[in-house]
């Protein structure tokens, strides 16, 4: 009879698996064939000791292939695992054997040593996405929490969720009215630096890469992920927030299987949307106006902050001026926004004011910044612009003139715009010689003459004696009278207290009267 040889074939089963590192799933194994006893010569010297390795043999997509030493000793054996492929793990498990001959013409005797079901190993996987101002990365482990970047309230916050379960995490932070961020879309990844992707198994079979939308809840769960070390990377972010080039990291171990990941959405001032303050007379931006915006739902006061205080801001106007960026709004979430306080020549508007956060496909928001116009305090009575003849103390209807706004530099203001602002532009005195202005804004002005009545000469001089200021030590009325004075060159502006409620008169000497022959 010829010599029979001997080997071991592996009945190897791998249970499907949900996500895998590469697109190809190599279901594959290698497994090697031990001495269970002392394989001894005649002359008693112990040729295999026992637990030698003997063969190995492989398994590929579940098929044995040949043992690699067919050719051994009957007796006892046992099998065990030495090698597995991701995303499975080396089984901890040993199967017996027993070789013998037979009587037969067979070359090779194949013996079965048993079932294999090869598990990957995994753990669930939460992701919670958080919206706050100061919380940073964090990989709770357990009840191991790296708090090394964190602030002391956030801190406190993370030990208050060590050890929860997700559902409790969700309803410990929805008490403390944490607001979870859905819509943000993430890459699992296996490498630091993202370029391998973690695949996952779509409904088709077939595997692709893996990415995750946080829901209504901010939540992303990931079931059956073998255990290894992953990183996480948002690749979409929600609407109107600024995209987060932050990597979490996550190892995930026997040890730790079940592991929640929390990352903080970390808010960026919201392009085009702030509150910005203007002047209603000069239509310029105001600083130094203070304000108060509240979520109209939970009244928490979620920016306080002062127009003007943002000069570097360039995202809306090159210099910031009379802008308070909103940084912390959230869609869909109705706001108001109140005016504390404001520089004493402008009334404080002390109504609430609301608004709700709306963004538009591209996830910008779809309003314009909210313009809050000040209006400037104003002359309590009136100003009265008076034209007479200085001989005759007849009035002089049909004198044209403007009364100009002047800025700190006492020039003419021109605003923003280009515009110069002007209390009234080419007014026309009536038949009384009177021009009436109600409502006057505060500030400083100039008076200046556009064209003479008939019969006068205008006058080519602008005297700084025409400039005046309204704020709240004017009287009630004031009365700017100009007459004419004949033949003198030089004009001059004179103050006559009037014993009535007209108060102040401005009497302004100021024009030639023409001779005719």
């Amino acid at each position: 009879n010829v010599r029979q040889k001997l080997s071991v074939m592996i009945d190897k089963v791998f249970e499907d698996v949900k996500y895998s590192s590469s697109q190809e799933i190599k279901k594959e194994a290698v497994f090697g064939i031990y001495a269970n006893q002392n394989f001894t010569l005649s002359n008693g010297y112990v040729a295999i000791a026992k637990g030698t390795l003997v063969a190995t043999t492989k398994v590929v997509e579940g098929v044995a292939q040949d043992t690699d030493s067919i050719d051994l000793p009957e007796g006892e054996y046992y099998v065990r695992e030495l090698e597995a492929s991701y995303p499975y793990t080396i089984l901890d498990e040993t199967k017996n054997v027993t070789l013998a001959y037979e009587s037969n013409e067979k070359e090779r005797l194949t013996f079965g040593a048993g079932e294999f079901v090869n598990k990957p190993e995994t753990a669930t996987v939460t992701l919670i996405k958080l919206s706050t101002s100061t919380l940073k990365d964090v990989v709770l482990n357990g009840k191991e929490i790296d708090t090394s970047k964190l602030d002391e309230e956030v801190q406190a916050l993370l030990k208050e969720l060590s050890g929860k379960s997700t559902e409790e995490v969700k309803a410990y932070l929805q008490e403390k009215q944490v607001k979870f961020v859905a819509g943000a879309k993430y890459g699992v990844y296996i490498d630091k630096e993202c370029t391998k992707p973690l695949y996952v198994e779509n409904e088709d079979g077939q595997f692709e890469k893996a990415e995750m939308l946080t829901d209504d809840t901010g939540l992303i769960t990931m079931g059956k992920v073998p255990l290894g070390t992953y990183y996480f990377k948002e690749i979409e972010a929600p609407k109107g927030y600024e995209l987060s080039e932050d990597v979490v990291k996550l190892e995930l171990t026997l040890e730790n299987k079940d592991a929640v990941v929390y990352q903080a959405l970390i808010e960026e001032p919201v392009l085009g949307k702030g509150i910005i303050k203007t002047d209603a007379f000069t239509g310029d931006y105001v600083d130094n106006c203070e304000f108060e915006l509240r979520d109209v739902e939970t009244d928490e006061v979620i920016v306080h902050s002062t127009t003007g205080t943002y000069k570097e801001d360039k995202l809306l106007r090159e210099q910031g001026q009379g802008y308070i960026p909103l940084d912390k709004i959230v869609e869909g979430r109705t706001y108001s926004y109140t005016e504390l306080s404001a520089p004493n020549i402008y009334d404080l508007n002390t109504e609430p004011h609301e608004f709700t956060a709306h963004f538009d496909e591209n996830g910008d928001w779809d309003v314009e910044p909210i313009e809050v116009e000040n209006r400037r305090k104003t002359l309590k009575g009136s100003l009265t612009v008076r034209k007479v003849d200085d001989e005759t103390g007849e009035p002089l209807e049909g004198c044209k003139f403007s009364i100009v706004l002047l800025d700190d530099n006492g020039e003419p203001y021109v605003n923003k715009d280009g515009k110069t602002i002007y209390l009234v532009e080419n007014a026309v005195t009536d038949e009384d010689g009177e021009y009436i202005i109600d409502k006057v804004p505060y500030g400083t002005y100039k008076f200046i003459e556009v064209e003479a009545p008939e019969g006068y000469e205008k006058a080519e001089e602008e005297m700084e004696n025409y400039v005046f200021t309204i704020d709240e030590n004017s009287s009630e009325d004031i009365i700017f009278e100009v007459t004419n004075t004949g033949d003198i060159a030089v004009y001059a502006l004179a103050a006559v207290a009037l014993v009535s409620i007209l108060g102040i008169i401005y009497a302004i000497k100021r024009n030639k009267k023409l001779i005719v022959n």
